[in-house]
């Protein structure tokens, strides 16, 4: 049943993705990270790969955190990707 609701997740994720600019796929990314499901270090893991990521910018600011020591994302399209005090 977990592996059903993780394949429902990653096609609704990947489907939201294809819409979104840099920005809001910041979000999604991190809103992902923050619940857990999108680490290296704590299963289950949601798989994005062919997730297209392009041109987004994850960096150190005062309205967010940028610790992303775990992230886990193999196999997504990530041209132009920044990582800026990460």
């Amino acid at each position: 049943h977990q592996n059903q609701s993780l394949l429902q997740m990653r096609i609704q994720t990947l489907t939201v993705l294809r819409q979104l600019d840099p920005p809001r796929k910041y979000d999604v990314v991190l809103f992902l990270y923050e619940n857990r499901l999108i680490r290296h270090d704590q299963p289950p893991t949601l798989d994005l790969s062919g997730a297209n990521l392009t041109g987004v910018k994850f960096t150190l600011s005062s309205m967010a955190t940028c610790n992303l020591s775990a992230l886990y994302l193999p196999r997504v399209y990530a041209k132009d990707i920044v990582f800026e005090g990460c």
